[in-house]
């Protein structure tokens, strides 16, 4: 069987979502899974444990510099009519056209679409979509209803590992490295600024403990804080790193600490013990489990549509998160 996963941005959504891989293959070993995603996002997928495949598009790209010409360079990437299934995860117009344009028999999807409703009349077969309930098994849910299969919720506990990096050589990161090291992802996706934990209380943090923290960021802004950071602690700023060196480093570090951001899942789903800080999300989106642990604000989530005003991130107390980096180290 031919199976396609239709999911093209949100670091996050796509980490999670990739967990599905290993529960297809668990019921389908010989399928042939193959990823359709947008290049920005792809690196997170190279080398992820029982993939096949990775269809690399640039739509995010296209849209600032958009021509009929190049989308149909794009779409000549896709191969028309030729897999057997595709699982369109997404729930936008431009996903689930790609699945459609890809698939000969059956694109399934969810039955509740949050941002563009016009996805499901290219769906074949949806299914239900809870709000409130965890995203990883929301994702295996679809997966399972799609292919007829079917699992147990603690079979998400059992998931092994499955992000992995390019086997080549890491050498030039070996400087950043001491004993006990915790990379922070104090930074967050663009717009989500409620997500973000004050840098004065990572800055209290940082300096409570004795700890190796390498700071990691993705654009100029985060650049700017991380260097605000490190000029009030011992924190070392790391360069910028390609998806695929991140994964190495996350792996090579003992946790990953930050804000509800794509970053902070890597440590899930590599392997590396994880604190991730819930304020206007929550914990439905990650497993917890003794390695990998929450620490949630007062407020209440609507969990259908996040507040973006709410701030509440910024209540939580400094002790609370340095126990539990104590507990896990």
């Amino acid at each position: 069987m031919k199976i396609a996963i239709v999911r093209l941005s949100s670091l996050g959504d796509i980490i999670k979502n990739a967990s599905t891989i290993q529960m297809i293959k668990k019921y389908y070993p010989n399928s042939e899974i193959t990823w359709v995603v947008d290049s920005i996002f792809a690196d997170i997928l190279d080398n992820t444990k029982e993939l096949d495949n990775i269809i690399k598009i640039d739509l995010k790209r296209l849209k600032k510099d958009f021509s009929f010409k190049k989308l149909k360079k794009e779409f000549s990437k896709l191969p028309k009519n030729y897999f057997d299934v595709v699982i369109e995860s997404h729930g936008m117009l431009k996903a689930s056209l790609i699945a459609k344009y890809i698939s000969k028999n059956k694109v399934c999807g969810f039955d509740k679409i949050i941002k563009e409703k016009l996805s499901k009349l290219f769906y074949q077969e949806s299914y239900p979509f809870e709000c409130d309930e965890n995203e990883i098994y929301r994702y295996n849910k679809l997966s399972a209803n799609c292919l007829k299969f079917s699992f147990e919720k603690e079979d998400i506990y059992n998931l092994k590992p499955f992000l992995g990096f390019e086997d080549k050589d890491y050498s030039k990161y070996d400087k950043f490295f001491k004993e006990k090291n915790i990379i922070l992802a104090f930074g967050s996706s663009k717009g989500w600024e409620a997500k973000k934990y004050p840098l004065e209380k990572w800055i209290n943090i940082i300096n409570n403990l004795e700890y190796n923290f390498l700071l990691i960021w993705g654009n100029g802004d985060e650049k700017k804080e991380a260097e605000y950071i490190a000029s009030k602690t011992d924190a070392t700023i790391l360069p910028k790193s390609s998806f695929n060196d991140l994964k190495y480093l996350v792996s090579k570090s003992d946790i990953i600490i930050g804000n509800d951001t794509g970053p902070t899942h890597i440590g899930w789903a590599i392997g590396t013990k994880s604190i991730i800080l819930f304020g206007c999300t929550d914990r439905n989106l990650m497993i917890e489990n003794d390695n990998h642990l929450s620490i949630k604000s007062t407020s209440k989530v609507n969990h259908c549509k996040f507040d973006k005003m709410d701030f509440s991130i910024s209540e939580i107390d400094e002790t609370l998160i340095i126990n539990k980096i104590k507990e896990l180290i």
